[in-house]
């Protein structure tokens, strides 16, 4: 839905309606994020969650952050053309949409099992005596 906001925007002719269209676009394009981040720590054990957000993060922005704007301005100079440059985007992002819609379906809730951490407590005391850790099925 996001990639459909962006192009819209981008075929707006004036900045009054371009605005509200890319800051839409953009707002649908991130919406992805924090359910992918708990998909991503719900897969690796606790011990490690900080790691591997670390890594899947790096590795994101060296695959795409760090050439894409290079990538866009020498397709942009070599088309003499921005908008269509950008517009060019339109059908991976779609096809990635497509792609993330199915794997979404092939697993329907993500964070069915999720790991908690339990205090463990002192039946007469309440102390506490560290943390255990627990799988818990979520309905």
């Amino acid at each position: 839905m996001g990639a459909v906001f962006v192009a819209l925007a981008l075929l707006m002719p004036s900045l009054v309606l371009f605005v509200p269209m890319l800051l839409l676009g953009a707002a649908c394009l991130y919406l992805y994020n924090g359910p992918y981040t708990a998909v991503k720590q719900n897969v690796v054990l606790p011990t490690v969650r900080a790691t591997a957000v670390t890594v899947a993060l790096l590795i994101e922005h060296l695959l795409g952050d760090s050439y894409a704007p290079f990538a866009i301005g020498r397709l942009s100079d070599a088309l003499h053309n921005l908008q269509l440059a950008l517009l060019i985007l339109l059908p991976p992002l779609l096809v990635l949409a497509a792609v993330f819609a199915t794997g979404r379906r092939c697993n329907s809730n993500p964070l069915k099992q999720v790991v908690f951490r339990k205090p463990i407590r002192r039946a007469n005391k309440g102390e506490d005596l560290g943390v255990t850790l627990a799988r818990h099925e979520l309905p």
